[in-house]
């Protein structure tokens, strides 16, 4: 059997000093060669099995190739210029899904400003049904605007923001989002409900 690791010797500072090269099997009974651009480390995917042990891709056991994740339906987007005082409904976005989020992006002149805004904004959310008592086809709201739970922002250094609301059970077909800008910058908004099913 070959010496395995491969030690080397070195001087340093006028003492003998052992170092272990990189290295590894090839697979050829005890050779070994040295780790590097030419030879690298060999690896091998792993896939789970049904009883949870992780083994090499091979052909007995392929890759799986099953899509995973979510079906995501964008329901509506749009895009409003809000002033700095005022405000804007954001209607009729029929949810078709068992969950949903709402996404509002906008451009800043930088960070600070970003950041100004994602505090300023007073985002809500009023679900609304459909009733055929009034007139065929008419809505009327349900309750009171709520506070929309933010679960993530991201602005940056050059003013590109995101607000993303939590997670929402869809409670109600049809719902709105209310948006009122009590920054001091009038901006551009983009507003999108996006719902997917797990």
């Amino acid at each position: 059997m070959a010496n395995f690791p491969r030690i080397k010797w070195l001087n340093v500072d006028g003492q003998q000093v052992p170092f272990t090269e990189p290295q590894h099997f090839t697979g050829n009974g005890d050779e070994t060669v040295r780790t590097g651009h030419d030879n690298p480390l060999p690896v091998a995917n792993y896939t789970q099995d049904e009883n949870g042990i992780w083994l090499p891709v091979s052909k007995d056991n392929p890759v799986p190739t099953q899509v995973t994740g979510s079906i995501v339906e964008l329901f509506k987007i749009e895009n409003y210029h809000i002033n700095s005082g005022q405000n804007k409904w954001f209607d009729d976005f029929e949810l078709t899904t068992p969950y949903y989020r709402i996404f509002i992006y906008f451009v800043a002149e930088d960070r600070g400003q970003g950041e100004a805004i994602v505090n300023a904004l007073d985002i809500r959310q009023q679900l609304r049904i459909y009733s055929s008592i009034l007139t065929v086809g008419s809505t009327f709201v349900v309750g009171t605007a709520t506070d929309v739970v933010v679960e993530k922002t991201n602005v940056t250094n050059s003013g590109l923001s995101s607000i993303t609301s939590q997670k929402y059970t869809t409670e109600s077909p049809l719902s709105r989002v209310y948006i009122n800008n009590t920054s001091d910058i009038d901006m551009d908004f983009s507003i999108q409900v996006i719902g997917f099913d797990a």
